[in-house]
């Protein structure tokens, strides 16, 4: 640098009124052996927050590297290896469109703000049903019961997963479909439902041990179409549900007993329920199919909706870090909870309703459910990493 300045005057005068900042180069590691990158697109509003990513070294590459004002970082490439490709937006929200090979009509959109998953198919359940419930802790380990089989007839089976396949297990006391789960696959409850495939409603309570069902105390009113949360079977939540009309009673178990507690602020059916007894989400339902309420142990209080009302859907997570998955209308649709907003996911591959669901944010299972049919069909939630998806 110094040298150019005294040697070429139009150069100089460049120089003296303008402050040139100089940063190491993407990869140094990499150029040395011959990996540099040309043809490469990059965003980025200042510099000190910037995005790189794709290009050509000697064939298109798909690397994405992330600059904090100090250095570079390798973040997840693109879903497609591409040079002269085209860039807007910025280091965290972004868009890469067209560019080689083939005059490519494809566009990728990168966000690093939130998490980002995928479903894949799972091992099927051994008996297809819908309306069933499930519990667990995440995709390899998970419950599921109840439920209407094909024929249709209600059915109490009981079936273990273990991220490879659904083992039979002792069956419920009194089979239900249209009820709620919550806990573990070593300690789980069922709640409510109905004992017949007729509009008929129970507030029966079973108690799951990992081996088998024990009946323990009723909620307080029949109920079916409700929502549940709880870590074991020995403190519980359950909420809303059908019993003369759509309801918003809350009740809470303590291993013994039931206690009413303050209801929702709005009473809801087929709505989807996750985390503790004393930190809970009631998510979508009917009438009010997009709305979300947080419980603190004591009260309800509404937060922000769903980008997609549903009925019918499944959840898990924490209060703090949820997913919201499947339902009707839109039966592949899955949303992420960060504590404060919801915002879109990758999709189920197989759209249902009234399904088991368990697990949390970044490791969930869908099983069965009406697709329209009953189904055996699982899929299992991988949630980690940042977002790069094709919108094409």
């Amino acid at each position: 640098m110094e040298q150019r300045v005294l040697t070429v005057e139009g150069e100089k005068k460049q120089l003296n009124n303008n402050i040139i900042k100089l940063v190491p180069m993407i990869n140094p590691d990499g150029v040395v052996i011959g990996n540099s990158r040309s043809s490469l697109a990059g965003v980025g509003a200042t510099n000190t927050a910037a995005l790189a990513f794709g290009g050509d070294i000697t064939t298109f590459v798909a690397n994405t590297e992330s600059w904090d004002g100090t250095s570079w970082t390798e973040v997840n490439d693109m879903s497609l290896a591409k040079n002269s490709i085209g860039g807007a937006g910025t280091s965290s929200s972004a868009l890469g469109f067209g560019g080689d090979p083939g005059a490519s009509t494809t566009t990728e959109e990168w966000n690093a703000d939130f998490a980002y998953g995928v479903w894949a198919t799972g091992g099927s359940l051994n008996t297809a049903r819908e309306a069933l419930a499930g519990a667990g802790t995440s995709r390899s380990s998970a419950l599921a019961f109840g439920g209407v089989d094909p024929s249709p007839a209600v059915t109490g089976k009981t079936e273990k997963y273990n991220g490879t396949a659904w083992a039979e297990l002792n069956d419920m006391n009194e089979g239900r479909n249209r009820l709620a789960g919550c806990g573990t696959v070593t300690s789980a409850l069922a709640l409510g439902g109905s004992p017949a495939n007729t509009p008929t409603r129970s507030a029966k309570v079973e108690s799951w041990d990992g081996t088998s069902w024990t009946e323990i105390a009723d909620l307080s009113a029949v109920k079916r179409f409700l929502g549940a949360a709880g870590a074991s079977n020995t403190a519980a939540l359950a909420f809303g549900g059908e019993g003369a009309v759509p309801a918003g009673e809350t009740e809470q178990w303590n291993g013994s007993s039931w206690t009413e507690k303050n209801n929702m602020n709005t009473g809801r059916i087929l709505l989807a329920g996750c985390g503790t007894s004393t930190a809970a989400l009631a998510i979508g339902g009917q009438p009010s199919t997009a709305a979300t309420e947080l419980w603190n142990g004591t009260n309800w209080t509404e937060v922000n909706d769903l980008n997609v009302g549903r009925e019918g859907l499944g959840a898990a997570g924490t209060t703090t870090a949820a997913l919201a998955f499947g339902g009707s209308p839109v039966r592949t649709n899955t949303e992420l909870w960060n504590g404060t907003n919801w915002s879109n996911e990758n999709s189920l591959t197989t759209g249902r309703e009234r399904f088991a669901s368990a697990g949390i944010s970044t490791s969930a299972i869908a099983a069965g459910g009406q697709t329209p049919s009953a189904t055996t069909a699982t899929e299992e939630w991988y949630g980690d990493g940042t977002l790069s998806e094709n919108i094409d």
